[in-house]
């Protein structure tokens, strides 16, 4: 059973993608999430309805979505998720993911 503390983290990481960014990569053993991320972690939870982002290769762009999809999924399992990508191996380990 979560303590206090835990049940705290959990609300937080539910209602802020940012907040379930930093520990999703914790989870993963990845290093902390760069301020690029946490950037674009916030534009992903509070952008306009129809968004396209565009960075640097190497930021972190497709995993972080990925990371959205499963946060949008946890708030919402209903939610349909169309994955687009130019290569099919691709879009298919984004889904495995």
């Amino acid at each position: 059973m979560p303590n206090a503390t835990q049940k705290q983290i959990i609300k937080e990481a539910i209602e802020s993608f940012p907040v379930f960014a930093t520990h999703l990569w914790h989870f993963l053993r990845l290093p902390r999430p760069t301020p690029v991320q946490y950037q674009l972690a916030d534009y992903l939870q509070n952008g306009p309805n129809r968004r396209i982002i565009m960075a640097y290769r190497g930021c972190g762009k497709s995993f972080l979505t990925a990371g959205y999809v499963l946060w949008r999924l946890r708030k919402e399992p209903d939610t349909k998720v169309l994955v687009i990508s130019a290569a099919q191996d691709r879009a298919d380990a984004f889904s495995v993911f």
